[in-house]
């Protein structure tokens, strides 16, 4: 039959105020320097924030207003009208020369 185990007080360790103490002073150690990275975290967070903050207010500043973006869209148009008219106009006038050139006059 195997010989069972007993806990007696040999087997136990003695906890004193002393070990207390330093488990305490280890632990407050450790705290202390969580605390350190903490706020050093805390700082790069902060001028992390800042500088979003800044290149959307650089952002707002330099950005075209929707009323600017209408009347830049109703230049473009305008222009491309122009040129549809220009390119129509020089069609016309090359397919008349060509028919000038191959035919002796307009055809049509």
């Amino acid at each position: 039959m195997p010989v069972a185990s007993r806990y007696t007080s040999r087997m136990a360790k003695k906890i004193t105020l002393a070990t207390i103490a330093a488990h305490l002073e280890k632990i407050d150690t450790r705290i202390e320097k969580m605390d350190t990275r903490i706020v050093k975290m805390d700082d790069r967070m902060e001028r992390g924030f800042a500088a979003v903050a800044e290149d959307i207010g650089d952002i707002r500043t330099n950005m075209a207003t929707k009323d600017q973006i209408i009347a830049l869209h109703t230049q473009v148009s305008s222009i491309e009208s122009e040129l549809r008219g220009m390119k129509r106009d020089k069609l016309v006038t090359r397919v008349a020369d060509l028919e000038e050139e191959a035919f002796g006059g307009p055809r049509g």
